[in-house]
């Protein structure tokens, strides 16, 4: 869903599961701005513990882009860890992986 301050659209934070993908991606995106204020922190943690509690995925991930670091410093926040055997749809991609329920 959409990330609001002030009125204002911030960014996005999703579950997603397209056909591509090899687990549920837990995905964000904030706009010029907006970041370094905590807002993608705050909305992706809601969105993971929502799928860890309700959804209970085998499995949760981000797939993000080699070189956004801020991204993949934002999944280790939240707890993600590097899956370097994790298969992406993109080889530019690199997959951080989520604890989830036993």
């Amino acid at each position: 869903g959409a990330m609001y301050v002030g009125g204002e659209i911030a960014g996005q934070v999703a579950i997603t599961g397209p056909p591509l993908f090899a687990a549920p991606g837990l995905g964000y995106s904030l706009f010029g701005g907006f970041e370094g204020r905590g807002i993608a922190f705050e909305a992706a943690s809601l969105a993971r513990t929502y799928t860890r509690d309700r959804i209970r995925p085998a499995s949760l991930v981000s797939y993000i882009h080699r070189d956004n670091a801020r991204s993949i410093a934002l999944a280790r926040r939240l707890g993600a860890t590097h899956d370097p055997a994790g298969k992406t749809h993109d080889a530019d991609d690199v997959v951080y992986r989520y604890a989830v329920a036993a």
